[in-house]
């Protein structure tokens, strides 16, 4: 059985590497989610899946494409069908990410 300091010593470690832990699996998983969208995007030049990024600012990671028309691809327009590519790629990687992040923070 952990003493008290011992047990205070993990949590403070803990806490500590946490949040790195969990950065580096959203890192991944957003990774997982771009190839999903590049891989089910339509295509007709390229250039939307071209465009498609993942990026990490301070406010955490974001994936999707950079042309000013993919939103109306994923959504659709009053002439034309949507084609969702973005939203699904979230659906797909969910499930992994949520069980990633279950397993670092409760070992």
């Amino acid at each position: 059985m952990l003493t008290p300091e011992a047990w205070a010593a993990e949590l403070a470690h803990a806490a500590a590497t946490i949040d790195d832990e969990c950065d580096a699996i959203a890192g991944r998983h957003a990774r997982d989610a771009a190839e999903h969208q590049r891989a089910t995007a339509p295509v007709d030049t390229g250039r939307l899946r071209a465009s498609i990024t993942v990026d990490r600012d301070s406010d955490g990671w974001s994936v999707g494409p950079t042309v000013d028309y993919g939103r109306y691809v994923e959504y659709g327009t009053s002439d034309t069908d949507p084609h969702p590519f973005v939203g699904p790629s979230g659906d797909a990687v969910a499930d992994g990410f949520a069980a990633d992040v279950l397993d670092t923070a409760v070992p």
